[in-house]
């Protein structure tokens, strides 16, 4: 039980409050304050309150831990694998066992953002069984990859989660005071972030602290000076207490500093009792049997007794620990620099742990000894293998420092920051280092990695010059010239440059099958089939079932290149958009496991566009309001412009455009200067969809025209990629550009020429239509859109249907055909509202209201549908049955099929009487612009 909390009563409310709220979802406390203050005493007060109604996961590092990769997640975690990991995602448990240095078979190195992705995971499963405290005292000492994992969970979780720590804000390990108490360490809701300085105690409090603990006789006098000299600081109070003559009232001289007192109370120790307490201050892990290892034959207890005896220490369960960090800190800053060192070469050899060890040995030399260099790099290839690429860089860093500094050991180091997501320290490295390697392979294999660096600082040019290079460095090695390839493909294909991607994949592929790597040719065979597409070949289905079959899952890559989302994006290109969903789920998911949250959206973006076509505005929704929710949890950059498209193709659908056009040019603001046009056509995409909405045909073209490069580079690849080629055309159309509109309608048209394109075939037979309109060729203009809704037939993409629905009953209207353009206008309408598409579905019925006419009566409806109507209108045109068949891309059996449907509703049996019927049918309505019956 711990003793009463004295003078903190509202800085326990504070704590009480976090306690009491942990239902309302999560927060997080941070009690901050100078050595001394009180932190621990708060926050244990706290952790004892919730442990009768939470459950609590503790943390408490010490400065020798700050360095170990993961001890802090290990102390969290303790005890929770019965409870919290029997529903863990396979790519999250094997990295937690990584994390954790358990081995359960699984092989690969774990992305660290996994390890953040398992916790998240584990506290959402234990949230789901009682309340969860998070509680890490001295929080300043985490430990680098355990940190970031406990920002990522606690940044994302859901549920009554709430984080309660502790935080110096004047130890020089931790930043000093220039440092924001962990800043990073934010609920999902920031406005539930509360940081509670510690005040310094009143002189009142102090009093009655000394005279509680200390348990001695003081005078008053004494009393009223140590408090005096305290400053309100009740540990440094009890230590002058600790430090007085009983019963004196001789005052004397009394240390300046907290830290004179606490070395004041080490120095009365025997050199025997301050040397093992410096082997204890040393240790990350304080075990009894690792100190008695390190000190030989000395008697431990014996040695150890007067620290014991006099509240240094505490010895308890098989561990020793310091009664305040303080102490830790006095004992080892206060010994000599070749001391220090001594002990830890003595530690580097009883201590188990591989990175322990490691950091001792480098503390215990000053020069690059073999031994120590080797054992660094022994613990950065364990941090990597842990998921902790922080912590390798940082290990194979103090390498350098120490003297052993190498080109090679260098690019080491950057491909471990690039791996921890620290682009920039990687770009500083390899720059400086790349012109020193040896041309070819090692040289291209930093080119690689700079590349890499600047794609992800949002430089793709910068990133494409760079690949080239080392693809060029990478010479008769097939496996770097393989891989820098399909890097290239990568990017030129985001920039949409086709030629330039299939070049680089079809050199990806030869490389790979060189260096018999399957992993490689998996990705060079994606590349291959994305970038075929793009040029205007058809989906390679085999190729791309070949690519499936070899990839590896846990091979580490982007996204990106998995050949399961390659055939996600073709089969969305192609409009095959029900096999799109499904791979776009898997491997939405599979990042969702790993902690991917970036190439998530990326995703994403793609499974709303493939979800607005297919009318499941719902899921699109969903999928958009996650990726608005995680654009919060980040820096500006990719992936809150990637949020942003969300937005903007939601809104653009539904016809909400002036959040629409904010939307769309926020994205637009955040992939500036990316040259990522794949991804900045979208955004063009949404924005002009939602201005042809509104009729707002000269901004269609206005934002075409601003995205001179990203609409160069849609004409040069396959128009599937966007709807923007068909919305533009229209838009230029409706403006009388038509020689600049036929440019655009042909690139559908050839495009639609290839079996795998039923889309383009649709739409280029629309805005064919609608040129032919505007040139006047009526005749032509309702083959065409009779022939794009055949097409259509085949898409089961209602709001494109209905597009074309909405033309041709404005061209029926204009033809005095008015009944056919109620039909037309009103099917266009009810499409759109499947759909969703809700501005669009106004525009129709509006259309439908300028008819002037009464709804016609169901005695009048003769119920043929529109593919019977549409083959009706041909044959009574007098085409034939093989020209009708040839002009809508059916088989001659398909049109008597529907032939002999529409005779049996209409009660006729030649094409004479189907002429008189169809003519008598267009004319029981009145003229345009006289009321209906």
């Amino acid at each position: 039980m711990s003793p009463p909390v004295i003078g903190r009563e509202s800085e326990l409310a504070v704590v009480r409050r976090l306690i009491d709220g942990l239902d309302a979802g999560p927060a997080v406390l941070v009690v901050a304050g100078e050595a001394g203050i009180g932190k621990t005493t708060v926050w244990q007060a706290g952790v004892d309150d919730a442990g009768r109604r939470a459950r609590v996961m503790t943390a408490r590092p010490v400065t020798a831990e700050m360095r170990l990769s993961y001890a802090g997640l290990a102390d969290l975690l303790d005890g929770t694998e019965r409870e919290g990991w029997a529903r863990l995602p396979a790519p999250q448990r094997h990295a937690l066992n990584a994390a954790l240095l358990r081995t359960e078979g699984a092989s690969g190195v774990p992305d660290p953002r996994a390890v953040g992705a398992g916790l998240l995971s584990v506290l959402k499963e234990l949230a789901r069984r009682s309340p969860v405290l998070l509680a890490v005292d001295d929080l300043q000492w985490l430990d680098e990859p355990s940190r970031r994992a406990l920002e990522f969970s606690v940044r994302r979780c859901t549920g009554p989660v709430a984080v309660l720590a502790t935080w110096r804000d004047d130890d020089p390990a931790a930043g000093g005071g220039v440092r924001l108490p962990a800043a990073h360490l934010l609920p999902p809701d920031p406005s539930r972030r509360e940081t509670l300085t510690l005040p310094r105690l009143a002189r009142g409090a102090i009093h009655e602290i000394v005279r509680r603990r200390t348990n001695r006789p003081l005078a008053l006098r004494l009393v009223a000076r140590i408090a005096d000299t305290a400053a309100g600081n009740p540990f440094f109070a009890l230590e002058l207490a600790r430090a007085a003559r009983p019963n004196s009232v001789d005052l004397g001289p009394m240390p300046a500093s907290l830290h004179a007192v606490v070395q004041g109370r080490i120095e009365v120790l025997s050199p025997l009792t301050r040397h093992v307490l410096l082997v204890v201050s040393a240790l990350a892990s304080r075990r009894a049997d690792l100190t008695q290892a390190a000190i030989g034959d000395v008697d431990l207890v014996r040695a150890l007794g007067p620290a014991e005896d006099r509240g240094v220490v505490t010895v308890s369960g098989g561990r020793i620990e310091f009664t305040h960090p303080l102490l830790a800190s006095a004992v080892y800053g206060d010994a000599a620099p070749s001391t220090r060192r001594a002990v830890h070469r003595r530690l580097s050899e009883v201590v188990e742990d591989v990175e322990e060890r490691a950091w001792h040995l480098a503390r215990s030399t000053i020069e690059p000894e073999p031994q120590v260099i080797n054992a660094l790099e022994a613990a950065a290839a364990q941090a990597r293998g842990r998921g902790a690429p922080a912590s390798a860089a940082e290990l194979l860093s103090t390498a350098i420092a120490l003297g052993a500094d190498t080109p090679e050991r260098r690019v080491r180091s950057a491909r471990d920051h690039l791996g921890a997501g620290d682009s920039h320290a990687a770009e500083v490295i390899l720059t400086d280092v790349v012109d020193r390697l040896a041309p070819g392979p090692p040289r291209s294999e930093a080119l690689r990695l700079l590349g890499m660096a600047r794609y992800q600082l949002d430089d793709y040019a910068a990133s494409a010059d760079v690949l080239k290079r080392a693809f060029n460095e990478a010479a008769q090695d097939s496996t770097q010239r393989g891989t820098a390839a399909v890097e290239l493909c990568f990017v030129h294909g985001t920039g949409l440059r086709a030629a330039e991607a299939f070049g680089y994949a079809k050199i990806a592929v030869q490389a790979a099958e060189q260096a018999h790597d399957a992993g490689l040719l998996a990705e060079a065979l994606g590349c291959l089939v994305m970038s075929a597409f793009l040029l205007g070949d058809d989906v390679d289905d085999a190729t791309l079932a070949r690519a499936i079959a070899l990839e590896d899952p846990d091979r580490p890559l982007r996204s990106m290149l998995r050949p399961t989302l390659i055939g996600g994006m073709v089969h969305l290109w192609a409009r095959r958009v029900t096999e799109a969903r499904a791979q776009l789920a898997i491997i939405h998911q599979r990042c969702l496991d790993r902690g991917e949250e970036t190439d998530a959206d990326l995703v994403s973006v793609l499974q709303v566009v493939a979800a607005l076509w297919q009318g499941d505005v719902a899921t699109a929704r969903e999928l958009a309001d996650t990726a608005a929710h995680r654009e919060r949890l980040v820096v500006p950059g990719r992936a809150q412009a990637i949020a942003r498209v969300h937005v903007a193709y939601i809104c653009a659908w539904r016809g909400d455009v002036e959040q629409a056009r904010e939307a769309g040019l926020a994205a637009l603001d955040l992939f500036a200067n990316e040259g990522a046009a794949m991804w900045s056509l979208h955004a063009y995409a949404a924005l002009c969809m939602a201005e042809l909405s509104v009729g707002d045909h000269g901004e269609v073209v206005r934002w075409f025209e601003a995205g001179r490069m990203v609409g160069a580079a849609a004409m040069q690849a396959d128009p599937g990629v966007s709807s923007l080629i068909p919305d533009v055309a229209e838009a230029m159309i409706a403006l009388g550009r038509l020689d600049e509109a036929e440019t655009l309608v042909g690139v559908l048209e050839s495009s639609g020429t290839r079996p795998s394109r039923p889309w383009a075939s649709a739409v280029g037979a629309r805005s064919r239509g609608l040129l032919c309109v505007a040139r006047g060729d009526l005749d032509d203009a309702e083959a065409a859109f009779h022939h794009a809704l055949v097409a259509h037939d085949h898409l089961g993409l209602g709001y494109e249907e209905a597009r074309t629905y909405l033309v041709m009953g404005r061209l029926q209207r204009r033809r005095n055909r008015r009944r056919a353009a109620r039909a037309s206008l009103e099917r266009a309408a009810e499409l759109f509202r499947e759909a969703g598409a809700a501005r669009w579905a106004r525009n129709a019925q509006d259309e439908v209201h300028r008819l002037g006419l009464a709804r016609p009566t169901a005695a009048s409806v003769d119920g043929l549908t529109p593919s019977e109507e549409r083959v009706a209108g041909l044959i009574c045109a007098g085409r034939t049955n093989q020209q009708a068949a040839a002009e809508l891309l059916v088989s001659p059996k398909t049109v008597e099929a529907h032939l002999t449907r529409v005779y049996r509703k209409l009660g006729i049996r030649s094409r004479a009487e189907l002429g008189r019927v169809m003519a008598e049918r267009d004319q029981v309505l009145p003229p345009a612009g006289q009321p209906g019956p």
